[in-house]
Formats: C-alpha cells, structure tokens, sequence
C-alpha cells in the first residue's frame, strides 16, 4: 500500500500527509485511499469559518494521540485537498496509518 506520506526534509521527526477532506459528514472517520494521492477524511464539521479545518487537526491529533499543536495545515486552507505537517516521523506515521486504513 502506497501513502501519500512524505518525510519533513527540514525536521525528520515530522511528516507531510496529504488529505481529501469532505465535511458536514454524519461523523468524523476515515475514508480510505483516494488512489494514492489522498487519505480521504470525512468530517462532521462544516466548511464554514474554518471549522473543517480546525476539526482536522483536533482528528488527527487524536487518531495519533499527539498534542493539537504538533498538526498544522500548512497548503489548502479553503480547498477539500490540503496538505497537513504532523509531528511524527514518516516510519511512525506510515505504521499508524496503515490499520487506520486496512478496512476501508
């Protein structure tokens, strides 16, 4: 399985992931694959506000059980396709990851 996860090259105890968000969903889980370009994630917050993108973070910082801090959008704020920093290094990542998205 091929992530759309990438190694930090200035920090690498931190990760680049790349997103496909789809707010307003009836729940926040993950969605799976989209090809391997994107880790689908659905949000119950709508996009509105920034309140997608606040509600990403604080679900990725769970699912991982980092601090909120330690995810970051740093490309796509007002677009569904967003490119997040995450504190953790792209091994650990990667391992995290895979059972989040082996049923989807």
């Amino acid at each position: 399985m091929k992530l759309p996860v990438f190694e930090q090259p200035h920090n690498p105890n931190s990760s680049f992931m790349h997103v496909r968000v789809s707010p307003g969903a009836s729940r926040s889980q993950w969605l799976g694959l989209m090809g391997n370009q994107f880790v689908k994630i659905a949000l119950q917050a709508p996009a509105t506000d920034g309140k997608a993108n606040a509600a990403l973070c604080k679900f990725i910082a769970k699912e991982f059980q980092i601090k909120a801090k330690g995810v970051e959008i740093i490309k796509g704020e007002k677009s569904q396709n967003k490119t997040v920093l995450i504190a953790i290094d792209k091994s650990k990542l990667t391992e995290l990851l895979i059972p989040l998205l082996a049923t989807k």
